[in-house]
């Protein structure tokens, strides 16, 4: 699944790009996600690493595009950028900050298709796939989708971007075979993957909407990893 983030305040155009995206994604049968967030300020204060592509209008009400994408950065430095301008020579400045493209308004389909293609190229290539054995069926699911694995009701459960898938075995086989960086154990129930990790208060974690406890043994660590997870995605290629 691919996270897409449309930032846009005007809702014509933002209705507009995610209606091609929703065609994109079926004639490439890729399952793509949409948010529109009508203001920049709205998207930064929201914003904590959970998209994968960003289409950023330039002119904007109050924060515009190009502070946004600056302030975008200091948060994230990999997340794909696609500006959107009424004016090609706005989008000059977007080499400063990063941009892998920009799309002239009113926005096409032919444009916009070139552009994903483009993009999608670049999402994820060294985040593996992640095999589940589920009542005798194997199922792949890529890891960037998996939000956290628990012990529940003595089975293995998997949540997943697309929902829950129960397997079986043994937590200790489930972290053998996550990615070394990028997932953590919380807690002898419960392994989270740290992109989906909104909030740290107290003795608890919350992870897609649920609060999970973390282990007093475990918490100075689990700190120190969410940490540099954070550093390691700002810095990107560097």
């Amino acid at each position: 699944m691919y996270q897409v983030a449309i930032v846009d305040d005007n809702r014509s155009d933002a209705e507009r790009v995610m209606a091609f995206l929703t065609r994109f994604s079926e004639e490439k049968q890729q399952n793509i996600v949409c948010t529109w967030h009508a203001s920049a300020d709205e998207f930064l204060s929201s914003y904590h690493m959970q998209y994968d592509i960003v289409f950023m209008d330039i002119r904007m009400q109050g924060t515009n595009g190009m502070e946004a994408a600056q302030k975008l950065r200091e948060k994230d430095r990999t997340v794909i950028l696609i500006f959107l301008t009424s004016l090609a020579q706005y989008a000059v400045q977007g080499y400063e900050v990063d941009a892998m493209a920009y799309i002239i308004k009113p926005v096409t389909y032919p444009a916009l298709k070139m552009k994903m293609e483009k993009a999608l190229g670049r999402c994820r290539k060294d985040v593996p796939d992640i095999v589940i054995n589920e009542g005798g069926a194997r199922v792949s699911v890529h890891a960037d989708d998996l939000k956290y694995v628990e012990i529940f009701d003595h089975n293995i459960q998997y949540r997943t971007s697309s929902g829950i898938i129960k397997g079986y075995g043994t937590l200790k086989d489930v972290e053998a075979a996550l990615p070394e960086h990028g997932f953590f154990r919380l807690n002898k129930q419960i392994i989270v993957n740290l992109k989906y990790v909104t909030r740290i208060e107290g003795k608890n974690a919350t992870v897609d909407g649920q609060e999970f406890a973390i282990s007093r043994q475990r918490k100075k660590e689990f700190l120190a990893d969410y940490h540099l997870y954070g550093l390691n995605r700002r810095k990107g290629s560097d």
